[in-house]
């Protein structure tokens, strides 16, 4: 079957639908970035290192994108320049295997 050019330039079979998550991504995105930035803003000495955000909420912060395992999967981190990276691999019992940038 033949796939269609999406919105940003990928050929797909379901353009419609690939806009739809590439764009919700992007506003989970800058949500995600806000709501790091907030907390920042409202906790002065921790400027630097990872914010970490569950379920939209911040959790945590540490001073650097380490210890997976120490995160259920799916668990956020945003650094100072906004990069957003995502816990992966294993469960919620023995944490993450590994941090991915989103």
């Amino acid at each position: 079957m033949a796939g269609i050019t999406g919105c940003i330039g990928k050929i797909s079979t379901n353009p419609g639908l690939d806009c739809f998550a590439e764009v919700h991504m992007e506003l989970e995105i800058s949500t995600l970035q806000k709501t790091a930035q907030n907390w920042r803003d409202s906790n002065q000495c921790n400027q630097g290192g990872i914010v970490l955000v569950w379920q939209g909420a911040v959790y945590g912060w540490k001073n650097e994108l380490r210890d997976p395992q120490h995160e259920q999967p799916g668990a956020i981190a945003v650094d100072p320049a906004g990069q957003v990276f995502i816990a992966e691999g294993g469960d919620a019992y023995n944490g993450a295997t590994h941090w991915s940038p989103v």
